[in-house]
């Protein structure tokens, strides 16, 4: 005898062209893609701190000379976290200037209201900008976050970035402008600012600030001075709080982390700087 089995396709999608493990942009979270650009920056910017601790030995160097500290990977992490634009085993990478593109795309949405997290999201990668240029001289823009078209991307000259990212600061005041503060209370997470689009606006001022002093140009910088609305007192200033959960999770700072275990202190302290910061007193018997 013999038999026979029958298979119907009739419910099933053969051309699914969209993979579900990797989100188009249009289906992006707009506050999620927020928190992973400003996260991204804040893991950039203590690396670059780290590094520029090291350089200017207010840090401790472990070794005798720069290039046997510091080669062509020492800010890979850095260089990804900003420049990446790919997709890995369905699971999409993507770095801040990609993260701002798709916020951008989902800011077009008639019925959108994410001027806020756009605003934000160009300051930060306008701050990235103007560091990696100040790193590593030029570097990819005019043909970056393009992989497809550009998947090895020119280099472009430095002053030319410098003012790329001025635009970007100047398209985030508007953003801003227009958008007001956070649209929602506790819809967005501004890890800096709590949603105060006004203190977003300082903070843009006060990196154009810095973006005409690296310049040169004496006049902009003399006329945001006068402008006046840039980062004034402390109670102003741009930082990232870290937390003092220790697990689930770990919102400790780095160094901390790496500091305080039970196997020691695990970062060595510059003597010179531990030295300077006692003062020029420090071994007069009478004090």
């Amino acid at each position: 005898s013999t038999g026979r089995l029958f298979y119907s396709c009739e419910t099933t999608e053969l051309e699914l062209l969209v993979s579900p493990n990797s989100l188009a942009d249009d289906q992006a979270d707009a506050d999620l893609v927020l928190n992973s650009i400003q996260r991204a920056y804040v893991t950039n910017i203590s690396t670059l701190n780290d590094r520029s601790a090291d350089l200017t030995r207010i840090d401790y160097v472990g070794g005798r000379d720069y290039f046997a500290m510091f080669n062509s990977s020492t800010l890979d992490g850095t260089w990804s976290r900003f420049y990446s634009s790919t997709t890995v085993g369905g699971v999409a990478n993507q770095g801040i200037g990609a993260n701002v593109a798709a916020l951008v795309a989902l800011n077009e949405n008639p019925d959108a209201d994410f001027g806020f997290h756009v605003g934000v999201g160009k300051i930060l990668q306008a701050h990235q900008l103007m560091l990696l240029v100040d790193f590593l001289g030029d570097i990819p823009w005019s043909e970056a976050l393009n992989p497809i078209e550009f998947p090895s991307p020119n280099l472009d000259d430095d002053a030319t970035v410098y003012t790329a990212a001025l635009t970007l600061l100047d398209d985030a005041i508007a953003s801003l402008s227009a958008s007001g503060d956070a649209p929602t209370a506790g819809a967005v997470t501004d890890f800096f600012y709590g949603g105060s689009a006004a203190s977003w606006i300082r903070l843009a001022n006060t990196l154009k600030m810095r973006h005409a002093l690296t310049i040169g140009d004496t006049g902009a910088f003399n006329a945001l001075v006068s402008a006046g609305n840039f980062i004034a007192s402390s109670g102003q200033d741009f930082q990232f709080n870290y937390g003092t959960q220790l697990l689930n999770p770990n919102t400790r700072h780095p160094d901390y982390n790496a500091d305080y275990t039970t196997s020691g202190a695990n970062i060595y302290q510059s003597n010179w700087l531990m030295e300077t910061m006692q003062g020029p007193d420090k071994n007069d018997a009478s004090d």
